[in-house]
């Protein structure tokens, strides 16, 4: 009888507040990168719950979803025993398993949105009365911003074969597509001689690895503020790639762009780097 009657009472005493005893209660959590494969990114989320209660309150499941801008990424679960010790404050473990997959949709959803993200880490803990189940919501809100293009703006003199001119280059995203990424280079090349643009090599590596790299012909003829664009394209199957590369690293990338014109003048062909920069950048998904 005493068995029978108690998953009533834990549940009395957990939706009223009755005899002086109360609820469990999330006191804080944190969260650190776990594995990382080429497959999955694993976060590794403690919880420590606080128990009132003189019994203890066993964890049937969590619930628990990792959103970045609306697109489901990955669901968590609990590690070993989950069990609230009475009286007592008890640290759950956590295990969400990012899809690596989904980093190129993520990706395209970021650089559409002005390279801001919103993070939500969203779920609940599900306690077993045994007759019924009593579900404790929480969440984690968190925005990431980056700047990739910054530090490839240019604007210095060049010089091109035996001439010299002014060059500017502004960087910016063009279109984003699920299986690619467009990088367009607004220039601006300054000379008192003509002389002719007949290609454009490129090259787009993130932490080594390359996500962009191609030839095409571009002709242009150079003169006094000659105006035309670059287009660069990433492709966006290498971005799991990177991404693993990222978490590694600390949640840090080094980007590299090379531009190579290939230009004629007099009948000569030459090359020349319009821009071969380095520059980094930072995530902060787990703070």
């Amino acid at each position: 009888m005493v068995k029978k009657m108690l998953p009533i009472l834990l549940l009395l005493i957990l939706t009223s507040g009755c005899l002086g005893l109360g609820k469990p209660e999330v006191l804080s959590y944190k969260s650190e990168w776990g594995e990382i494969t080429e497959s999955y990114s694993e976060i590794i989320t403690k919880m420590d719950v606080k128990n009132p209660n003189p019994f203890s309150i066993p964890l049937k499941a969590i619930d628990l979803t990792l959103y970045i801008n609306n697109i489901e990424l990955g669901k968590g679960r609990s590690i070993g025993d989950a069990t609230l010790k009475p009286n007592a404050i008890t640290t759950i473990t956590i295990s969400t398993k990012i899809d690596n997959s989904k980093i190129p949709e993520w990706w395209v959803s970021h650089i559409k949105n002005g390279e801001v993200s919103e993070l939500l880490l969203k779920g609940n803990l599900i306690f077993n009365l045994i007759i019924t189940e009593f579900k404790f919501p929480f969440e984690e809100r968190d925005e990431i911003r980056t700047d990739i293009l910054r530090g490839f703006k240019v604007d210095e003199k060049m010089n091109f074969g035996p001439l010299a001119a002014n060059v500017k280059i502004n960087p910016r995203w063009g279109e984003v597509k699920s299986d690619y990424t467009q990088i367009m280079l607004d220039t601006v090349i300054d000379s008192d001689v003509s002389f002719r643009l007949k290609g454009i090599k490129y090259e787009v590596l993130m932490n080594g690895i390359k996500i962009g790299e191609g030839y095409y012909d571009k002709d242009v003829e150079i003169g006094r503020n000659t105006k035309f664009t670059l287009e660069l394209r990433l492709d966006n199957d290498k971005l799991d790639d990177w991404w693993v590369s990222h978490l590694k690293n600390g949640e840090r990338s080094e980007v590299e762009i090379i531009v190579t014109g290939v230009f004629d003048l007099a009948g000569k062909t030459f090359e020349v780097d319009l821009i071969r920069e380095k520059t980094s950048f930072r995530t902060e998904i787990l703070t």
